[in-house]
This record gives structure tokens, sequence and C-alpha cells, in this order.
């Protein structure tokens, strides 16, 4: 079981840039100019992160994900562009799961836990999950 959740844990770690370049994408897009559907996406993705990362045992994810479905919460329902500030305030967000994502990814990949949750420690267990 322990090794499945690993196993989903860096899944959803590397899929993460996929992710996170989305939002890029629709922060480029509300800042060339307002759309409520750019707005409506931007929106789900940071309400998705908010859920998913207390679900992985990301707290910080869940965190950071609430704070940038806060910061355009009411606007798409009202149809509202963000603000110049409110796009900045967007962006700081991005850069704060890019952050949690790199060094999250640094752990999974050269941290305790290699190849499907196996421990390091433990060479002959990677010998035979190899």
């Amino acid at each position: 079981m322990h090794e499945t959740l690993q196993d989903l844990r860096s899944e959803y770690v590397g899929e993460a840039d996929e992710n996170l370049g989305h939002i890029d994408r629709l922060i480029r897009r509300l800042e060339a100019s307002p759309d409520a559907t750019a707005l409506q996406q931007l929106h789900r993705r940071f309400l998705g992160l908010a859920g998913s990362g207390y679900t992985y045992g990301f707290p910080l994810v869940s965190t950071l994900g609430r704070k940038g479905e806060r910061i355009c919460a009411p606007l798409p329902q009202q149809g509202q562009a963000l603000s110049p500030g409110r796009l900045v305030a967007c962006r700081a967000v991005l850069d704060e799961l890019r952050a949690e994502f790199d060094r999250l990814q640094a752990a999974y990949t050269a941290g305790p836990w290699v190849r499907r949750g196996t421990p390091r420690t433990q060479p002959w267990a990677i010998t035979l999950a190899s």
C-alpha cells in the first residue's frame, strides 16, 4: 500500500510541470487581454491544486492553490477581469508553486525513495525491483 502511495505521489509531482505550464499560459492570456474563459480555467486550476495537494500529502501545494483560488474566486462568476495587481499576485503564486514542485521533484528523484518507494538503504530491494 505504501509503495502505491509513493508511486502516486511521484506521478503527481512528475505531472506538475504540465499543469503549471498551463497556469502560466492562462496568466499570459489574461495579461494580454481580459478573457472570462481563461479566468474560469485559471480559477479551476488553482482549485484543483488546492484539493489535490492534501490528497497526495503536500499541504503547501494546497495552501498555495487556495491562495490562487482566492485571488480570482468571485471574479469568474461575475464576469470581471483580474486587476493588474491580482495578475501579479497570480504570477507570484505560480512562482511559489514552481519552487515547491521543484523541491518535491528533487526529493522524489534524489531523496530516500527510489523506484516505487523502495528505500535506498536497502540495495537488495532495489535489485529485486529492477
